[in-house]
């Protein structure tokens, strides 16, 4: 189920996913245990406190990745670069639609 997730049955691949450290609820939630850590980073957020984030590898539909992203946007960032793009691109048609004046 977690490489189709909501049932999108293009074909999973790995993706990368950055969360802060121990916010591993949401990727719980919809990956259970199928999710592994690969990395961790430590930057330095707007008010100049370290913040560290962990670099997580899901394997799931790219067609689902996107819109999931769209969802949990404020909490977890896709480093991978063709599902940002895609990501872009529907924030781009939303905002036609929605507008953000």
């Amino acid at each position: 189920m977690s490489e189709h997730i909501n049932m999108a049955y293009d074909d999973p691949r790995e993706i990368k996913i950055r969360i802060k450290e121990g916010s591993y609820t949401l990727i719980h939630d919809w990956f259970g245990d199928h999710y592994r850590k690969v990395d961790s980073i430590t930057e330095t957020d707007d008010e100049g406190s370290k913040v560290n984030y962990d670099i997580v590898v899901v394997r799931t539909s790219e067609f689902m990745m996107v819109h999931w992203a769209l969802q949990y946007g404020t909490a977890v960032e896709i480093m991978d670069e063709d599902i940002r793009e895609k990501v872009r691109e529907e924030l781009k048609r939303m905002e036609k639609r929605y507008g953000m004046h």
